[in-house]
């Protein structure tokens, strides 16, 4: 998959890429496109971070993907006052997100982008595992002082990035980050595999 980069205007470290919409079990979310457009909020719509874990969205988007993963999740008993999460459930799973005995199946979550990529997110980056013992949350985070989104590591792994800044362009694939070696270098192109 590729698409193209997006740089932010305000902080000139700081890059993305446009998102066109998010699905969860293949249906569409109802948020508006303008929560994911570069020139809303200060700086652009998103920015990938690969040194922060859990993915700030703006109240719109947050409240859109909480919902739509929690309606999968609310059967099983919800757990409080976990530091840094709002939805949080006490529930042990090995990270495919399939659990028959707790009648669970995390749903396809889907980051659509501009040109027609996808980023198709594995179950143990929408749910994290063992946020403590025995609990797992939703690895989104509510930004409150307005954007850019911040898409973290959590969402990424799982994938080989390629961060193209010379012709402009992202390319991923899914992949398990002990699958990849590196080969090759460029001061063009920078390798991640956000966190295996």
């Amino acid at each position: 998959m590729e698409t193209r980069i997006v740089y932010n205007k305000d902080v000139r470290v700081a890059f993305g890429f446009q998102v066109m919409g998010i699905s969860v079990g293949g249906e569409p979310l109802g948020i508006a496109p303008e929560v994911w457009d570069e020139m809303r909020f200060l700086g652009g719509g998103v920015i990938l971070d690969t040194g922060t874990s859990v993915s700030g969205l703006v109240p719109e988007a947050y409240d859109a993907v909480t919902a739509a993963l929690d309606r999968h999740l609310a059967h099983l008993p919800r757990v409080t006052e976990v530091a840094g999460f709002e939805f949080c459930y006490r529930w042990t799973f090995t990270g495919d997100g399939v659990d028959p005995a707790h009648n669970v199946t995390i749903p396809d979550f889907t980051v659509e982008l501009d040109g027609g990529a996808k980023l198709v997110a594995c179950a143990k980056s929408v749910v994290i595992p063992e946020v403590e013992r025995g609990v797992a949350c939703l690895a989104f985070r509510k930004l409150l002082q307005g954007g850019p989104n911040v898409f973290g590591n959590v969402l990424m792994q799982e994938h080989i990035w390629e961060f193209d800044n010379h012709n402009g362009i992202i390319r991923f694939r899914r992949d398990k980050c002990v699958n990849h070696h590196l080969k090759g270098n460029s001061s063009n192109v920078h390798h991640s595999t956000g966190s295996g």
